[in-house]
């Protein structure tokens, strides 16, 4: 069927290329801050594996970025189970400072249950939550998102 003269046939393309337009104006859009997203993000390596029945003791490497668009100052990084967010597994020892947009180095082991790290085994990942207080001395609490990794080593 031929095109109308009433209705021309570069109409019917008009909302794709609004789409279309749309979609490139978005990409073009900064995305700005990470708030309650990707505010840290990182790489891990699991060695030193010892299982012990029903829990296994292994060394976690990490190396930790912060995205917050802020230094941070006398953080707490934890390990905690990723199903039940109220199991603790530990800490890295010590206080842990990052400037913006810079990493930090953490390598400490920990034992965890036996269903925890057949689930890193298995495409999960460690959960590690920093904790620290902002330049306003409000507490902030976040997680690190993890990506297995290669470290350099510590």
């Amino acid at each position: 069927m031929l095109p109308s003269p009433q209705f021309p046939r570069s109409r019917s393309f008009a909302p794709l290329a609004f789409l279309g337009t749309l979609i490139l104006a978005l990409m073009w859009v900064s995305p700005g801050r990470a708030v309650d997203g990707r505010d840290f993000a990182g790489f891990y390596r699991v060695s030193n594996v010892i299982e012990l029945g029903d829990t296994v003791r292994l060394t976690l490497t990490v190396r930790v970025f912060n995205y917050c668009d802020a230094d941070v100052n006398a953080a707490t990084i934890t390990v905690q189970d990723s199903t039940d967010p109220a199991t603790t597994y530990g800490a890295y020892a010590g206080s842990v400072s990052v400037r913006d947009h810079e990493s930090v180095g953490l390598s400490a082991e920990f034992t965890i249950s036996q269903q925890e790290y057949s689930g890193w085994q298995n495409a999960g990942t460690p959960a590690l939550r920093i904790e620290y207080r902002d330049t306003a001395g409000n507490p902030v609490r976040r997680m690190v998102e993890l990506a297995q990794g290669l470290l350099e080593e510590e």
